[in-house]
């Protein structure tokens, strides 16, 4: 049985889903993550189509993608965690229900949940001191509905930060029952209704309410640098939290969306080192499953883009045939040219284009802006050279 099943909505950049879920296995190497990708989800300004995406999805051990996918706004997600609950709790047994953002990362090993029935630092709300959200929560139609189903008052209203809570999975699904009882985003979307994060209410509010002496650990998980810039956390609060030296947090937010953000290349080199390592562990079973993928989808012409040192590992792996091609790139002071490689691209519309090389995301970005972005039917080489 898995201990923990971490649920993550995502809406944007593939390539940092990736990194986040080989982020989370190596810290966590042995707990479940269930997605859900928004039905907006950003693949324009990705690495990978969701073809690529979700078979890369697939080379990952208890990794689950919820096939329900959902509008998602500003401050209101809490229906994406519900779903998420509803779709793994019926193909896999776990045991406490946990909840992250697609901008956390971990920092340090979390051990194994045990002792407690849920984990959130709930606070009563009672004024804007405590809760920025204060009116817009005792103008919740939905909420007020929820609070008089238990016969409960204004008293036992409690926010709690999400990210880094967690909840007993029997717990969480009397919880979900509640808020698909009484909670109808699609209203709420439809008539212009009070949007505000109710996931951060609803939550601790129906926990508190359905067992007032539930066992609560009260130390989220995940730091979040509320009181920050652009709540971002510092890298000495993140060095300080990875070496252990801050109560019951293992992970933190926000990190930047973004490949090569200074903060999420400093955790997977200096902090976890998973990068490479990480690599090395997938690199075969990518190929094994690229090979296959590529046999399934298309028996279109491939040809293959890299630099032209790799040419003969390229061609070994791939098991390339004389009828496919290899366009090295040329590259001169840091200077990518690929005039070559757009003039082939354009004569060639039927092939396939499958980048090889460690730069493959700038490759990728320039034949993307080109409009060749669905000639291009798997962009992960790095991960699949030595």
């Amino acid at each position: 049985m898995i201990n923990a099943m971490i649920s993550i909505p995502v809406h944007e950049k593939t390539e940092v889903v990736i990194d986040q879920i080989i982020n989370y296995k190596y810290f966590c190497p042995n707990c479940g993550i269930v997605l859900h990708i928004s039905k907006g989800f950003d693949y324009q300004n990705s690495f990978h189509t969701e073809k690529e995406f979700l078979f890369i999805l697939s080379t990952f051990d208890n990794v689950f993608v919820n096939p329900s996918h959902l509008d998602t706004a500003f401050a209101d997600i809490i229906h994406t965690h519900v779903s998420n609950f509803d779709y793994v709790s019926k193909i896999v047994d776990f045991e406490y229900f946990c909840m992250g953002a697609s901008n956390d990362l971990f920092v340090r090993a979390m051990p194994e949940i045990k002792d407690y029935d849920i984990n959130c630092d709930d606070k009563l709300v009672e004024n804007k001191a405590n809760w920025a959200w204060f009116k817009h929560t005792f103008s919740d139609e939905y909420l007020k509905s929820i609070v008089d189903y238990f016969n409960g008052t204004k008293s036992d209203v409690r926010n709690s930060q999400i990210e880094g809570s967690f909840y007993k999975k029997d717990i969480f699904k009397n919880i979900s029952e509640i808020i698909k009882k009484f909670y109808n985003f699609e209203d709420v979307k439809k008539n212009n209704r009070i949007i505000y994060p109710r996931e951060e209410v609803y939550f601790s509010t129906i926990a508190f309410l359905l067992n007032k002496d539930v066992r609560n650990l009260k130390l989220n998980y995940t730091f979040v640098a509320w009181n920050n810039f652009n709540f971002t956390p510092k890298i000495e609060e993140v060095i300080s939290i990875a070496n252990g030296n801050v109560e019951g947090k293992f992970s933190v937010k926000r990190v930047a969306r973004n490949l090569n953000d200074t903060m999420r290349f400093m955790i997977a080199t200096q902090i976890g080192h998973y990068r490479d390592k990480s690599v090395d562990k997938i690199k075969i079973k990518c190929l094994k499953m690229y090979r296959k993928f590529f046999n399934l989808v298309s028996n279109r012409r491939r040809i293959f883009i890299g630099q032209a040192e790799d040419e003969g590992n390229i061609r070994k792996r791939f098991q390339i045939k004389n009828i496919e091609t290899f366009l090295p790139l040329k590259l001169n002071n840091n200077q990518i040219f690929l005039d070559e490689i757009f003039d082939s691209m354009e004569n060639n519309r039927e092939a396939l284009f499958v980048v090889v090389t460690l730069i493959y995301p700038i490759v990728s970005n320039f034949l993307s802006q080109r409009g060749f972005r669905e000639n291009i039917d798997f962009i992960d080489g790095s991960l699949l050279i030595d």
